[in-house]
């Protein structure tokens, strides 16, 4: 089994931008709880949602993909 755990991904990228927690969650017209509990790895990111946050971080996806795989 593959999982894929984004969330720690997209916590390393905001903070390495300086990215506030609630600055980011506003860009993305999300909560702050969502936010977290998708960097919590607790709910997972819709497709649309990765697009945004790529976009928000100047990301591409498969760089936000980089090292976030686990193999069971």
């Amino acid at each position: 089994m593959i999982i894929i755990k984004i969330g720690k991904r997209i916590r390393e990228l905001r903070e390495t931008r300086g990215i506030p927690l609630g600055c980011m969650a506003e860009s993305l017209n999300l909560s702050v709880s969502h936010l977290l509990s998708i960097e919590r790895n607790t709910r997972r990111a819709t497709s649309n949602e990765i697009a945004d946050i790529c976009r928000v971080l100047g990301v591409k996806r498969y760089e936000l993909y980089a090292d976030t795989i686990d193999y069971l």
